[in-house]
């Protein structure tokens, strides 16, 4: 009853709404049809959704007055288990406010919550980055080539595919030939993103480029000057994000490895070589909050006390370069560099394989005791670029091949 009810909606409301027809008649099942999910409806139409959510989930009650609780944010609700809040709130004051919500337009804007804060894989995101990447890893074609491939006709105006005449305008502006790549500085790129914009563009052409391999950004290096260079190197690098802990990114450079830490950690942080302390290569960062400056301390643990310099056990220190920098999203950030192989016993060498990784914090001023929740394993490969965190260890490997590193 549920589903047929369900379906029942689908077909005699919501499609006409969204396509402005009636669907064909129901003919009976036909089993030459596939029924498979085409790539491009999961993996770009139905990303539509993402900009049609509400920061805001509203609740009424039997009276059709607002709910005793108010209504839900969308970041403290969405993944998380709700069988606590419906057993206390029930599910009939979510209901009722379905029908009285209208859906947010379909355009190139997401809702700010749905864009950055919704509780996925990572504190730090960019959901209108992470469509345009799944699109690149199922080897989408540019709208132009989709409408072809479905036997639409061709378009070669921006007015063709949208009314809206202050969009088409934008559009002209920044691609006065839909039919060929875009070639945007930096500083236009981050009007588009301002203007919101770039969610239309992604839609209507993919074909917008910043580096020569890497669509959607600027064709030409030579634009891209300072900060916006940095942002873009930034959003590039490899890197794994540690939930409460800390962003760490890398880059190889021939027999060097290039570290850069971010947190929003106020007194401590730490990451290592090793399954867990006994033994691990640990680095250290200390924050003197008084003098405003961080610390890095080359460490070797052999047991669970706070982790001593290598120089303790008769080891050399490896870290270069140590220097704190601005961070464009985290309140802290610290770079540094070591040999890929310092030849010092205390030090894990840097290999192509997969490699065990520690991560801790607490908010204890002095290094201490993190506790279960300020804790974290993964494993990395620093050539390869493929990261997963605690239990998802297993599907590194998977990973690497999906990216055709395996």
């Amino acid at each position: 009853m549920v589903i047929a009810t369900i379906q029942h909606i689908t077909l005699n409301f919501y499609h006409l709404m969204r396509l402005g027809t009636v669907p064909v008649a129901y003919k009976g099942y036909n089993s030459p049809v596939n029924t498979a999910i085409d790539l491009a409806f999961s993996n770009v139409g139905l990303r539509y959704g993402h900009s049609a959510l509400n920061s805001l989930v509203l609740r009424y009650d039997a009276n059709g007055q607002v709910f005793k609780n108010g209504p839900l944010v969308m970041e403290e609700v969405f993944l998380e288990d709700q069988t606590p809040f419906l057993l206390s709130d029930g599910i009939e004051s979510i209901i009722r406010g379905f029908p009285t919500q209208p859906e947010q337009n379909v355009d190139g804007r997401y809702a700010p919550v749905v864009r950055n804060k919704m509780p996925i894989e990572h504190p730090h995101y960019d959901l209108v980055a992470i469509d345009i990447q799944r699109g690149r890893e199922m080897g989408m074609a540019d709208y132009l080539t989709l409408r072809v491939a479905y036997g639409l006709p061709v378009v070669t105006r921006w007015g063709d595919v949208s009314s809206d005449e202050t969009l088409v305008t934008q559009l002209k502006l920044l691609c006065p030939n839909m039919t060929t790549p875009n070639v945007l500085t930096a500083e236009e790129l981050l009007k588009v993103k301002a203007n919101g914009t770039l969610g239309m563009l992604i839609k209507m052409n993919t074909n917008i480029t910043v580096f020569p391999d890497n669509p959607f950004t600027v064709t030409t290096p030579d634009s891209v000057l300072g900060a916006q260079l940095t942002k873009l190197s930034d959003a590039l690098s490899n890197s794994i994000i540690v939930t409460g802990i800390m962003k760490l990114s890398w880059s190889i450079d021939v027999d060097q490895i290039n570290f850069a830490v971010e947190t929003d950690a106020s007194c401590w942080v730490g990451f290592g070589f090793g399954k867990n302390m006994l033994p691990a290569d640990i680095y250290l960062f200390r924050h003197d909050t008084a003098a405003g400056t961080w610390t890095c301390q080359d460490s070797w643990s052999k047991d669970l006390e706070v982790p001593k310099p290598d120089t303790a056990y008769g080891g050399a220190l490896s870290v270069l370069d140590f220097a704190i920098v601005p961070s464009h999203i985290y309140a802290h950030k610290m770079t540094f560099s070591r040999a890929l192989n310092t030849g010092n016993p205390y030090d894990v060498a840097i290999t192509r394989d997969d490699m065990q990784m520690i991560f801790a914090t607490s908010g204890t001023v002095s290094p201490s005791y993190h506790g279960v929740k300020g804790r974290q394993h993964a494993m990395v490969n620093f050539y390869t670029g493929a990261t997963a965190m605690n239990s998802e260890t297993a599907g590194l490997y998977r990973l690497n091949v999906f990216h055709g590193f395996a």
